[in-house]
């Protein structure tokens, strides 16, 4: 009797958990034990569904996240213009090196937690600047815009946490799909006395379909 690895995907657990059931359920002495199968391949189903509707909320949030930023790089680079314009182009005047000393850039490139911290001291520091009134009122734009990466980041984690708890139930689901199979198995050897009775319940290695693949890994974001 061939059983998956439990590295496979959730599919190939599946197709060859609907054949053994169907086989189960198509001879009436085996109908019985179908019930056990039944139950693991909805199980295994049901969480391969989550893990993929956990996967969409993590793509979402990580959209949403990279908007959040793309924003606030747009936020940081129109006072950064407005600055050096203020200073007829002087990046190296004493006020535009306390605000910017590593130039628009420093801020943009940062990863997303850094650029908020980064934001945030720079907004502080505009609103105590000698400034006139048009450089300083970029400082509440820059502030929401801090906030509103800061939220998406929260919610980009959150979704990532979510899938991973997902995964874990999958796993999980595989691990009791494994264990119904096996004693599926042994009801069946032990029913007919023979190995090679029970053996023709079981989808064999032979007629696996093309879904029969291993289950991918998780995307890098």
């Amino acid at each position: 009797m061939y059983k998956p690895p439990f590295q496979s995907s959730s599919r190939k657990f599946i197709s060859h958990g609907v054949y053994h059931q169907a086989r189960l359920e198509a001879t009436p002495q085996t109908a019985p034990l179908a019930g056990a199968m039944d139950v693991a391949n909805r199980d295994v189903r049901t969480a391969a569904l989550a893990v993929e509707e956990a996967d969409g909320q993590v793509m979402r949030a990580l959209a949403l996240r990279d908007a959040a930023n793309s924003g606030l790089d747009d936020l940081v680079s129109a006072f950064g213009r407005a600055l050096l314009d203020h200073f007829g182009g002087d990046r190296g005047s004493a006020l535009y090196q306390r605000l910017l000393p590593h130039g628009v850039s420093g801020i943009n490139a940062a990863p997303p937690a850094t650029e908020v911290k980064l934001v945030e001291t720079l907004a502080a520091a505009l609103a105590e600047a000698g400034l006139p009134d048009a450089l300083r009122a970029h400082g509440p734009a820059l502030i929401a815009g801090a906030r509103q990466l800061a939220a998406a980041i929260a919610g980009y984690e959150q979704a990532m946490r979510e899938r991973t708890l997902k995964t874990g139930d999958l796993q999980l689901a595989k691990d009791r799909w494994l264990t119904a199979y096996t004693r599926s198995y042994g009801a069946l050897v032990q029913l007919f006395g023979s190995r090679t009775k029970a053996e023709p319940f079981f989808k064999a290695t032979s007629t696996a379909s093309a879904q029969d693949e291993t289950a991918p890994a998780p995307a890098q974001d």
